[in-house]
């Protein structure tokens, strides 16, 4: 009965260490997940950013083109109407 009772409480310090490590280690990759979604969240500000300059540089070349039509440059006005129907 002594040798039950010592593989018994043998058993639950196993068991509970056992426990232990599966939570650290689930721990670990939810870590490692929440890292995951951290860096794609960064990545995806990066290519808004990347996107935002774009537009805005494109909103700069098209206040060029105003200029250009009031020079009486062909085809300009048509290239006009063209980038402002996309805008």
């Amino acid at each position: 009965s002594t040798a039950n009772r010592d593989l018994t409480q043998q058993l639950a310090t196993e068991s509970r260490d056992a426990q232990v490590d599966i939570g650290t280690a689930q721990i670990g990759a939810q870590a490692r997940i929440a890292r995951a979604a951290v860096t794609e969240a960064e990545n995806l500000v990066d290519d808004e950013a990347a996107y935002a300059d774009d537009i805005a540089d494109a909103q700069q070349d098209f206040t060029k083109y105003p200029r250009l039509v009031s020079r009486g440059r062909p085809g300009v006005q048509a290239d006009v109407r063209r980038v402002s129907s996309r805008i």
